[in-house]
């Protein structure tokens, strides 16, 4: 499958789902939160990618259970790689723009783990001051 296999979102898209776990705890929320929505905003392609590559039987014959409707069996068929940016779907997902959300949303999931300790909370004190 070449870049796509990583590039629909696998990683992105495990990274995010533990960011998501992470936000359900009530102490993490905040900082999740607006980590989560930066990560999207920057990243908006994503979810379309992803399902449709996580779906693909379904988009291929052009089934009623795809999510996203406008996605059709042709636009399957071409996809291209320049070495920076995935371009699938109509859409464009560039690797250095996907790095720096990638890594933010880990370094947010990160200091909120460090904020706890054999499942208990101890609060920021283990974080570095920039990230309090």
């Amino acid at each position: 499958m070449g870049p796509s296999a990583d590039l629909n979102g696998d990683g992105l898209r495990r990274l995010r789902r533990a960011a998501e776990l992470a936000d359900r705890v009530t102490k993490a929320k905040e900082s999740l939160a607006l980590a989560l929505r930066n990560f999207d905003d920057a990243l908006p392609q994503l979810s379309v990618m992803r399902n449709v590559g996580e779906h693909i039987d379904d988009y291929a014959v052009d089934s009623s259970k795809r999510r996203h409707k406008q996605v059709g069996r042709g636009a399957l068929q071409v996809g291209s790689w320049d070495g920076t940016t995935y371009q699938w779907l109509g859409e464009s997902l560039n690797i250095d723009i996907a790095h720096e959300a990638a890594y933010a949303l880990f370094a947010a999931v990160s200091a909120a783990a460090k904020m706890w300790r054999g499942g208990v909370y101890v609060g920021q004190q283990n974080l570095p001051d920039e990230q309090r």
